[in-house]
């Protein structure tokens, strides 16, 4: 699972209401980073909520820590893949310009078994296009090029040409639903499906430039709107109505967001239309130097967009409120943090749960004036423990300050630093005088008694197994 959403972005799960920043911080992902190429061509998030990448050196699944590659020695027929697709399985189909598919299931990847009936229909050309391809739950292939038209392969292996397909502007009708070109709805009957033509793409395609016409054409269906994007020009086509927008750049791509927005990725950069609307200028502009080849928004609200030759990059938002105006939220907000139901912000002395922007809750810690350092969440213990100038934990009824023994004596002062829970509920914390872990009655005792409680550690960290644990201090590391 994608973990990259910035806490500091969660109102926009509770307003629709924003205002736009001027500047925006992207993370920058490369093959440093472990993509097997900086030339990337499609971003796609799977149903498990893994983030893959199609690019000319194989595909990249990220679990939000790290990438996986797969290539040729893995299993795929080809290493440039320039599209990504999930069927009714949850099969992840890989869609190279060979037309030699493959799909990764259960942690391997196959060849499509029929890879060579389709190759014999097929006449490929050199230069690369757009591909229409589709999986219908009777597992029925669909199969459209600008060269070649459109194919269906059958389960049995039975390929035929679909007529009156010329793998362009063609649209795919499926349960009433409009589909273009990259299909994406998983129809839940195989033999309701027609191909459509609309007479009135042509009419537009032919007043525009022969050149503009003989490059690739894309687009996607939403409703009873159909986006078309040809070389620089924009195409929205209503029921009688049409519209075009010529914008400056080529257009590689163009999408949907979560937000009704529509995206177009262009050579210098990509475009956001809000609520899908042409007939307005752009109300965003970013990447303005770069070929912006897809944009996803994931589940998580964040960001993606693949670049030609400069990776991936990533944000988590693109919009922020203005909490001026509220009593509690326009104070000084030392920490915050999020649990799979509430918000958690730290401020001065106080503790704010925010389910929704009108739920909150108001958390009074102590008469003492401490500021909130950190926040963590212990699922071992259903538990919130707030780090300050002591240590607090807060249960399903009541807050509790914990006291540390050492050496014999009580005190509140070992200022906690970090903090990490195991499974069998121990605590353990990184304190400005050493290690601390759970006890009894609410107190905190060392680890050791040889431990040097001088020593000033920052930070503490468990592993996946659960057999080490990590300390930093001003003197290095210790385990």
């Amino acid at each position: 699972m994608v973990k990259y959403t910035l806490l500091f972005y969660f109102i926009l799960l509770f307003t629709p209401n924003y205002i736009y920043a001027q500047s925006f911080n992207f993370r920058h992902f490369t093959p440093q980073d472990g993509l097997p190429s900086s030339e990337v061509y499609h971003a796609f998030q799977d149903s498990k909520g893994y983030i893959w990448f199609a690019t000319d050196n194989g595909v990249s699944r990220y679990d939000g820590y790290e990438f996986r590659n797969f290539s040729q020695k893995d299993g795929l027929p080809d290493n440039t893949v320039f599209e990504i697709y999930e069927d009714y399985q949850n099969r992840i189909w890989f869609v190279p310009h060979s037309a030699k598919f493959s799909y990764f299931k259960n942690d391997s990847i196959f060849e499509y078994k029929y890879n060579d009936q389709l190759q014999k229909k097929l006449q490929l050309s050199s230069n690369p296009n757009k591909l229409s391809f589709y999986i219908d739950s009777l597992d029925n292939l669909y199969y459209g090029d600008v060269y070649n038209g459109g194919f269906i392969v059958d389960r049995y292996g039975g390929t035929k040409k679909i007529k009156n397909f010329d793998g362009i502007i063609n649209l795919l009708l499926i349960n009433n639903k409009l589909i273009l070109n990259t299909l994406t709805d998983n129809s839940k009957s195989g033999d309701n499906i027609n191909f459509i033509h609309l007479i009135s793409v042509d009419t537009i395609l032919n007043k525009l430039p022969n050149k503009t016409r003989q490059n690739r054409h894309i687009g996607f269906a939403k409703n009873e709107n159909v986006f078309i994007a040809t070389n620089n020009f924009l195409l929205h086509l209503m029921e009688k109505r049409l519209n075009a927008k010529k914008l400056k750049h080529p257009i590689l791509w163009i999408s949907e967001d979560r937000e009704n927005n529509l995206w177009t990725g262009t050579r210098k950069g990509a475009y956001k239309f809000e609520s899908f609307n042409i007939d307005k200028e752009p109300c965003l502009h970013i990447l303005k130097n770069k070929n912006i080849t897809s944009v996803l928004q994931d589940s998580e609200g964040g960001y993606w967009f693949t670049t030609l030759l400069n990776g991936v990059y990533y944000t988590p938002a693109f919009s922020v409120l203005n909490f001026k105006n509220d009593s509690i939220l326009s104070k000084s907000v030392y920490a915050i943090s999020a649990d799979k139901k509430s918000n958690w912000l730290g401020l001065n002395n106080k503790i704010v749960k925010l389910a929704t922007l009108t739920e909150k809750e108001l958390i009074n810690l102590d008469k003492d004036n401490v500021i909130i350092k950190d926040i963590f969440h212990d699922t071992n213990n259903d538990k919130v423990w707030i780090a300050s100038r002591f240590l607090y934990s807060i249960g399903k009824k009541n807050v509790i300050k914990h006291s540390f023994k050492y050496k014999s004596n009580i005190t509140t002062g070992a200022q906690p630093k970090g903090i990490i829970s195991k499974e069998n509920g121990e605590v353990w914390l990184a304190t400005s005088i050493g290690i601390f872990k759970s006890s009894k009655e609410n107190f905190f005792e060392p680890v050791s008694n040889d431990i040097k409680y001088k020593i000033k550690f920052n930070s503490i960290c468990l592993d996946k197994t659960e057999t080490k644990i990590y300390c930093w201090s001003n003197d290095g590391l210790c385990t």
